[in-house]
């Protein structure tokens, strides 16, 4: 018997993104992150598996405008921050990229090493290895 798919459901597309992303096919995982969304799962995991999807296959600026809606329901998120610093020093806007890497390092030290594999080129950076440093002392 074959099973009905509820195209509506947002747990049905959770599993497809989680599916299609275990099996490399980024471009359709992206599809079922951002049908979660449009049906209100806005769970941080979601918008933060969305992003890095995105930034792993280099849409950077909309990974940017996804990040600002992101903030929007999660202004305080210390893993929105770091992946918006990230971004800030690709697009070379350092200040701006230190500040929130500066206020994600004080909110969570430890996760800026779950970005190292996403962001390789920004933690190779003098400026954010100093910051890191920094805050490592503290």
């Amino acid at each position: 018997k074959a099973l009905r798919i509820d195209s509506e459901n947002s747990l049905y597309w959770r599993k497809y993104s989680q599916i299609t992303l275990k099996l490399n096919l980024f471009e359709e995982s992206t599809k079922g992150f951002k049908k979660c969304i449009k049906l209100s799962d806005n769970s941080l995991d979601i918008w933060l598996s969305y992003a890095d999807v995105l930034t792993f296959i280099g849409d950077i600026n909309d990974v940017w405008l996804l990040l600002i809606e992101a903030q929007k329901m999660y202004p305080n998120s210390f893993e929105l921050k770091y992946r918006m610093a990230c971004l800030q020093m690709l697009f070379m806007k350092e200040k701006l990229a230190i500040q929130l890497f500066e206020s994600a390092l004080k909110d969570d030290f430890n996760y800026h090493k779950e970005l190292i594999s996403l962001f390789p080129e920004v933690f190779k950076l003098e400026i954010i290895k100093q910051s890191i440093e920094k805050f490592k002392k503290q």
